[in-house]
């Protein structure tokens, strides 16, 4: 992401950062589609390794229509031989109808599974339909996705573990790091803790007990 550099900041996650803008010299830089080629030949050179790429904001459409234009999870699964998996957060609250849509776009690319990330810290995960709540996996529109692998339940943190977690983002380490942070006290790493095992035992759920494996 091009305005929000935040996974590279991770120093334990070794994040090799891309710059997909074009002309450094321009006050308005856009984004260059071809860089992503740069992220696809990394996966067809390397053997045994799992990538996370992450997205932001500010280029997603741009990496969706990369993808979709240029069939890059067919080639990655049938050419380079390893699984596409993409993981989406749905965010409660007024972007409840924005993430829906996009959860069925991207659920058209062919050839490709899909981990939800249920995310209720914003709000509910409903949607208003004639005066009614109605939870999106109720909806029609969910319902007819054929490719979910598992959705992800992030857990509802208190005013105190919000603080924890906040503590490991603004600090940009991780929640291993927070737990074995020697600045930090017993019960702010215990809270850490609790929360990386709940959200652990969540993607168990869904990579083991499903089977699922994990490239993009």
């Amino acid at each position: 992401d091009p305005a929000n550099s935040t996974f590279s900041k991770f120093e334990a996650l070794n994040v090799l950062y891309v710059d997909i803008l074009k002309d450094e010299n321009s006050q308005a830089r856009a984004i260059d589609q071809s860089k992503f080629d740069r992220i696809i030949e990394s996966i067809s050179f390397t053997d045994g390794t799992h990538f996370v790429i992450d997205t932001g904001t500010s280029n997603y459409l741009e990496m969706y229509g990369y993808m979709r234009n240029y069939d890059v999870t067919s080639i990655i699964t049938n050419d380079i031989g390893k699984p596409v998996v993409i993981h989406v957060p749905m965010v409660g609250g007024a972007a409840m109808d924005d993430c829906l849509n996009e959860l069925k776009n991207i659920a058209k690319l062919e050839n490709v599974k899909i981990v939800i990330w249920d995310m209720p810290h914003l709000g509910k995960l409903v949607l208003n339909a004639n005066s009614k709540e109605v939870n999106y996996k109720e909806t029609k529109s969910f319902k007819e996705i054929d490719n979910i692998s598992g959705v992800v339940n992030m857990p509802v943190l208190s005013e105190v573990q919000t603080k924890d977690f906040k503590l490991c983002l603004d600090n940009n380490i991780l929640l291993s790091e927070g737990i074995l942070n020697t600045d930090l006290m017993l019960m702010q790493k215990t809270r850490i803790k609790k929360i990386r095992d709940v959200i652990f035992s969540e993607l168990d759920n869904v990579f083991i007990s499903e089977n699922v494996e994990t490239t993009v």
